[in-house]
């Protein structure tokens, strides 16, 4: 391979070949990012403290919501 064609990440996707295709996950990865804003700001549409929204658990990898107990 050569130098260039090859991009990396360490969120454990492996070896992303060429460019078409580190665009097409890169695109994915922003609409992921477009989603958990919205959902914060539709959380954030009364007053939270600090411990609500860190409890509230919005992240990439769960569903939002409360922590389990």
């Amino acid at each position: 391979m050569s130098p260039g064609r090859v991009k990396r990440t360490s969120h454990q996707k492996g070896v992303i070949e060429g460019a078409a295709e580190f665009r097409r996950r890169l695109d994915a990865f922003a609409g992921v990012v477009e989603k958990l804003e919205a959902a914060l700001l539709a959380f954030l549409g009364e007053p939270r403290t600090v411990e609500e929204i860190v409890d509230h658990r919005l992240d990439g990898g769960a569903a939002p919501g409360p922590a389990p107990e």
